[in-house]
């Protein structure tokens, strides 16, 4: 039962960062980033939903490419966002991110291995 929820925690954060990533590229996409970052991100829109997809259906390596996914978004955000601290840390949108790696964090390899038996 735990681990159902904390697989749905996981499919809820992933679409969340899907709707987020898709509502920048519709709000002008992300020309303020350098381009390897802009790729990045525009490429969670399709990333971010194949990691909830593979997480619902229980597979072990949709876990790890969570928490390489979450840890790799983490990376990118803290390094564009970096200038604008310690305003930054007061945005819902920031505090989500981060609020959701740490759970992907913590959860990521227990959830793994319950999912590989």
């Amino acid at each position: 039962m735990l681990w159902s929820v904390v697989r749905v925690g996981y499919v809820a954060g992933f679409l969340v960062g899907t709707a987020t990533h898709t509502i920048d590229l519709l709000a002008g996409g992300y020309s303020w980033a350098p381009t390897p970052l802009a790729v990045f991100f525009t490429a969670l829109v399709v990333i971010d939903p194949v990691t909830a997809v593979l997480v619902a259906l229980g597979r072990p390596y949709g876990v790890t490419l969570a928490f390489a996914v979450i840890v790799l978004d983490l990376i990118a955000n803290w390094y564009v966002t970096w200038p604008q601290l310690p305003a930054a840390l007061l945005s819902p949108k920031w505090l989500l991110l981060n609020l959701f790696s740490l759970f992907v964090l913590v959860t990521w390899l227990p959830l793994r291995r319950r999912l590989a038996r």
